[in-house]
């Protein structure tokens, strides 16, 4: 199989680009020219953006840069709505439904890297939040898999957490509720978001940070010289402690 390339040699598109997309995996936009693999999906996801940065230059822009930009920009928006725009709109027609749907060969429309997105509550547990990182896979294949990140708490214990999910290929339209893993927007319950942030509040005042350790040297000055340490800070007790030349 062949994929098709898309190069930017445009140098006010890409320093457009550099304003408007603020994460994205694997992208280099200091790269010349920038290229890209269909299906394009970092523009896509950011035609709005570069549409709202017509009108929201940053003020040592010139007027001449700000009109050879904003050229560039629309040419590039012409590109993306010959080649996307039909399906791009059926899409969004299906994301408004009720209840909203999807289609697998344009789950890449629906999920953007870093939005919050949940994985779907399984045998009695609620949503699981993760922060997207990126959307892998074969769109045209099996699967594709979601890779990110989230907040794990074992009762003692707050640390960050890998996550991911797989997507099984599906024919047609699926309600998006249903999918593994969705936006977070998509969630039946509206106030979800504010229900975990309140849990995690309330965790948080319940086993508040007892005991702090600092390992480490300290701040030497004119009366004290510098001193390597081991300590508590519960009672402030030294662990250990040696001067240091």
């Amino acid at each position: 199989m062949t994929k098709n390339e898309l190069k930017i040699y445009s140098a006010p598109l890409i320093n457009a680009l550099q304003h408007v997309v603020q994460y994205w995996p694997g992208l280099s936009l200091l790269a010349y020219p920038v290229t890209l693999t269909e299906p394009y999906a970092v523009l896509v996801h950011h035609m709005d953006a570069l549409k709202n940065h017509k009108n929201n230059h940053p003020a040592s822009h010139s007027s001449e840069f700000r009109e050879v930009c904003n050229d560039h920009i629309d040419v590039l928006l012409d590109f993306l709505d010959k080649t996307y725009g039909d399906v791009l709109r059926l899409e969004q027609a299906r994301y408004r439904k009720s209840p909203p749907s999807a289609t697998f060969e344009n789950l890449w429309m629906l999920f953007k890297p870093g939005q919050d997105v949940y994985i779907k509550a399984r045998e009695n547990k609620p949503a699981i939040p993760m922060r997207l990182g990126t959307f892998e896979g074969s769109l045209r294949g099996p699967y594709v898999e979601l890779q990110g990140w989230g907040v794990s708490c074992n009762g003692t214990q707050i640390t960050p957490q890998s996550r991911y999910c797989s997507f099984n290929a599906f024919d047609g339209e699926k309600e998006i509720f249903s999918l593994e893993a969705y936006p977070k927007e998509f969630h039946d319950e509206s106030d979800y978001e504010q229900e975990l942030q309140k849990r995690g509040q309330r965790y948080w005042e319940f086993c508040g940070p007892a005991y702090k350790q600092y390992i480490g040297t300290t701040i030497a000055d004119r009366n004290h010289p510098r001193v390597e340490v081991c300590t508590d800070f519960l009672g402030f007790r030294p662990l250990y402690f040696k001067f240091l030349s």
